[in-house]
């Protein structure tokens, strides 16, 4: 059976060895209390109660040819400015986007400026997808069911303050995600449900210089099984062949990470495989980032099949047919949120676990 959602972490974070991998992955830093925090290039930024901006400054990575300490300063914050299980916000170009009260918000990453609000109907506790396209940003979001019998649905806001529908009549949406494709972006929706979970994908474009969205053709491409309120989906694109990520039940008995194979264009029965875990979780963190040339994803599973067994966080590359064996970079009793970004040299992991806030360089094998 899955572990419950709120399950506490265990007292410390053991980094795992990685002699064999295809990266070096160096040791854990305790950067701050538990928050909503996402790794970026200058380190991890981390939202607050008061909907500002704290970053952890990231220092040059190691040349050493050993796991070395993670050059991310830790932060001097009280446990109370954060809340332990938010989302960490969503990053694109100058700002960082979130939803706070129920508001679609965003601010400038070196925090300066007021906190503009673009929409007034996020659903809260959601997590936002961002992207920055020609000088114009695009923010997908889950909005808030408009009448009380009828699901949350996707929208967009894009540069300008245009905001689109994205989700077709009939449909929901419980987590969104984005990915590149050439001049086009893939948007994703899972749409969650206790019986069946389906996936929605279409292809969306910012028009140059008018900022404005040209939106394909909704397509299902996933059919998966049931799913909890914190099931999330995740994408990735290898060369021109955007995947899909969802952790999620494979039947009655089974749990793994599905990656759906959306290709180049959505189509109907995508092909979907798993990656088995040796038991349910309700809250896995997946993310992706390209690292040393390789698309790569990290994901929480169950260490072992034994309920409430500790969780780990796996790397492991994106290749022509899925995901490699990949290795395991920290173990902690439950992880609430995780995040990946490239970095020259390397990338950053930002995860949550403990009670508090970590991060992990990750550097290319020389």
């Amino acid at each position: 059976m899955p572990a419950p959602s709120g399950a506490e972490p265990s007292a410390s974070s053991d980094a795992a060895p990685n002699p064999a991998g295809l990266f070096l992955i160096d040791e854990p830093v305790d950067v701050a209390p538990a928050g909503p925090a996402s790794a970026i290039e200058q380190g991890v930024v981390l939202v607050t109660k008061s909907d500002t901006l704290v970053l952890a400054a990231r220092g040059p990575l190691s040349h050493a040819k050993e796991p070395a300490a993670t050059p991310v300063a830790a932060l001097d914050r009280e446990r109370q400015e954060f809340a332990p299980y938010g989302r960490g916000p969503a990053v694109a170009g100058r700002f960082a986007y979130w939803v706070s009260q129920g508001r679609l918000v965003r601010r400038k990453l070196d925090g300066s400026g007021e906190l503009e609000v673009l929409a007034p109907d996020a659903r809260q506790g959601t997590r936002v997808a961002a992207v920055s396209s020609g000088g114009a940003a695009l923010a997908a979001y889950v909005a808030r069911a408009p009448a009380p019998d009828e699901p949350p649905r996707a929208r967009a806001w894009v540069e300008g303050g245009k905001r689109y529908e994205l989700t077709p009549d009939g449909s929901g949406a419980s987590s969104v995600a984005l990915t590149r494709q050439g001049d086009n972006f893939l948007f994703l929706a899972l749409d969650g449900r206790s019986g069946m979970t389906p996936l929605h994908a279409r292809k969306l474009r910012v028009a140059p210089g008018k900022k404005e969205l040209v939106v394909g053709p909704d397509q299902v491409v996933w059919v998966g099984g049931g799913s909890q309120p914190t099931t999330e989906i995740a994408a990735a694109t290898r060369g021109d062949e955007a995947w899909a990520f969802v952790a999620i039940e494979r039947d009655v008995t089974h749990f793994g990470l599905a990656q759906i194979r959306i290709g180049r264009e959505p189509a109907l029965d995508s092909p979907a495989s798993f990656v088995p875990y040796p038991n349910g979780i309700n809250t896995s963190p997946v993310a992706s980032a390209r690292i040393c040339g390789r698309q790569a994803l990290v994901f929480a599973r169950p260490s072992t099949a034994k309920p409430f067994a500790p969780q780990e966080l796996v790397l492991a590359e994106l290749g022509p047919q899925g995901l490699s064996a990949g290795d395991v970079v920290v173990r902690a009793k439950a992880f609430a949120d995780a995040s990946l970004s490239t970095v020259e040299g390397g990338a950053l992991l930002a995860y949550t676990a403990d009670h508090r806030t970590w991060a992990v360089s990750i550097r290319c094998r020389r």
